[in-house]
């Protein structure tokens, strides 16, 4: 977004405010910084506002970080979706969403930024309640999305779910500690054929 000066009654806040671009430079703050290092000086460098009009807009930093959580969670949840949805099987489900996993993860690292929700506000005291609450509801929609996948049986899905969301905790840490995108992708292999045995889909 075009930086646009900004009028004096306006203190601060430019006249065309973008507030869901906002929101994105935001985030990418804090994935790069985690939350206690994200400083309001260096958030409002990146979102083009001065700290006054972060704070009229958002609130305080913990309130702007949480608008930034529910923000990426939403995402998170929606490429969820799209990775398990409206596939053939149950084997080609898990690998697309594995190989997703590595692609978002690696992407990140490489931009030296790390998961909000299993990294960042995990590690910060104030926020991991968040990072809790978070898992647990990805696990719930990944049982939902696994289910059709299993003659809709819960308990199964359920299983699944939770084994998934193990294995993107392990892989989100990996990456933020230098993994290789080799090395996530083999991790994705071994885990995929982990849970075909354990689920009896030999399906490729």
């Amino acid at each position: 977004m075009t930086e646009v000066s900004s009028r004096p009654h306006d203190r601060g806040r430019p006249r065309q405010f973008d507030e869901k671009q906002a929101l994105k430079d935001a985030i990418t703050v804090f994935r790069q910084y985690g939350y206690e290092a994200a400083g309001t000086d260096r958030l409002a460098h990146a979102m083009g506002m001065k700290k006054q009009s972060i704070y009229r807009t958002f609130g305080n930093k913990s309130a702007l970080f949480d608008r930034c959580f529910d923000t990426y969670h939403a995402d998170i949840t929606h490429a969820l979706k799209a990775s398990l949805r409206d596939r053939p099987n149950l084997a080609a489900a898990l690998k697309a969403s594995l190989l997703d996993a590595v692609d978002f993860f690696h992407k990140a690292q490489a931009q030296d930024m790390a998961c909000m929700i299993i990294v960042i506000a995990a590690a910060s005291p104030d926020k991991a309640g968040r990072s809790q609450r978070a898992l647990r509801d990805i696990r719930t929609t990944l049982g939902k999305l696994l289910a059709p996948y299993l003659d809709k049986d819960h308990g199964k899905s359920d299983e699944l779910a939770m084994l998934l969301v193990a294995f993107f905790q392990s892989l989100a840490v990996s990456a933020r500690t230098g993994a290789s995108e080799a090395e996530l992708t083999a991790m994705a292999d071994l885990y995929f054929k982990s849970l075909q045995h354990l689920t009896g889909d030999e399906t490729t």
